[in-house]
């Protein structure tokens, strides 16, 4: 009965140690109360005395103390070794206004069947779209007048669907542009 009773308070007394690792950002104090749990138990199941037990306390929370600082320095290790990002994405951007990519780089990207002839800014050099292509183009920072137009093949040559106008800006903060052309612009 005496024994049972040894047991159970050694226990209750390491309870609160053990608890407090839930909440508390190291390995330590849970380390060293387990430790120091089982190494009553253990002192006391080999002497049966009193004194046996606070031995193996002792060694108990200085082994689990040890075994704690050592699973804190591998987590730290490895927490430093990670990046803060996936290695896929870019970083997160300083501030809303930073340019990540040169704002002036964009697309034009033709979502239509059809062949689409693109002027920019009344240049005398068209600019041949196909359907479902993608034509990189830089423009400068500002606004621009983007005029398509779209063909179709037909058994008596290519005629023209339709056409589409539309003014875009280049904003110096951003980070490109893209215009998407679709079939629903062109009626």
């Amino acid at each position: 009965m005496k024994k049972n009773k040894f047991l159970t308070g050694a226990l209750l007394a390491a309870l609160p140690l053990m608890w407090g690792c839930a909440t508390y950002d190291s390995s330590v104090p849970a380390s060293t109360g387990i430790g120091a749990a089982g190494g009553a138990l253990l002192g006391y199941g080999l002497t049966g005395s009193a004194a046996g037990a606070a031995a193996g306390a002792g060694a108990g929370a200085l082994a689990g103390a040890l075994t704690g600082v050592a699973i804190d320095e591998t987590r730290r290790s490895q927490a430093v070794a990670r990046p803060a990002y996936p290695a896929a994405g870019p970083p997160p951007q300083a501030s809303r206004y930073a340019a990540t990519v040169d704002p002036t780089r964009g697309e034009l990207v033709n979502q239509t069947g059809w062949r689409l002839k693109v002027f920019v800014d009344e240049s005398t050099e068209p600019i041949w779209v196909e359907p479902g292509g993608v034509t990189p183009l830089e423009l400068d920072v500002g606004a621009h007048e983007i005029m398509a137009t779209a063909y179709v093949d037909t058994k008596f040559g290519e005629r023209v669907v339709g056409s589409y106008t539309r003014r875009i800006e280049v904003d110096p903060r951003g980070s490109g542009w893209s215009l998407r052309l679709e079939e629903r612009m062109f009626r």
